[in-house]
């Protein structure tokens, strides 16, 4: 299924079982009595067709931007994705942090947002800031390797 979206990406199962490439678009981290807890990554997909990829990441990337600038941001750290860089994807990409929360319980989310493929892609990670300790650099290798499988455009 993953294919006819668009999209491919690495689950932390992968990365600390050194499992093959997985096409799981859905990870959560469950507690010893098996309930989940907030650590998941999930892949939202928007089909566009109608808005050229550029037109998309400018006006997102000037949306969170300005958040960041505002005098009550929700967001942070704005980083923009670039295959030269070690990133997987090669076409407009950026990713950015929600601020601190006051409670150190809170969910906190990351985001990663990619255009391609007539397509818009949301990579939301989360998890409380304990859970952002332990797999914050993991995370980041999870948004490093999501990639664009190109599709044939009619």
């Amino acid at each position: 299924m993953a294919p006819s979206l668009g999209y491919k990406v690495l689950t932390p199962a992968d990365f600390l079982h050194d499992g093959e490439l997985g096409e799981t678009v859905l990870w959560s981290q469950h507690n010893t009595d098996g309930m989940p807890t907030g650590a998941m990554i999930y892949v939202h997909w928007v089909w566009l067709p109608s808005v050229p990829v550029e037109v998309q990441y400018e006006a997102n990337l000037q949306q969170v931007v300005k958040d960041t600038e505002s005098s009550r941001p929700q967001y942070r750290d704005v980083r923009i994705v670039d295959s030269t860089q070690g990133y997987a994807w090669d076409g407009p990409a950026f990713w950015f942090k929600e601020v601190d929360k006051a409670a150190p319980d809170e969910i906190h989310r990351w985001h990663l947002k990619a255009f391609g493929n007539e397509s818009q892609y949301i990579v939301g990670l989360t998890g409380d800031f304990e859970q952002f300790e332990e797999l914050g650099a993991l995370y980041e290798e999870v948004i490093r390797s999501f990639e664009r499988i190109p599709l044939p455009m009619k």
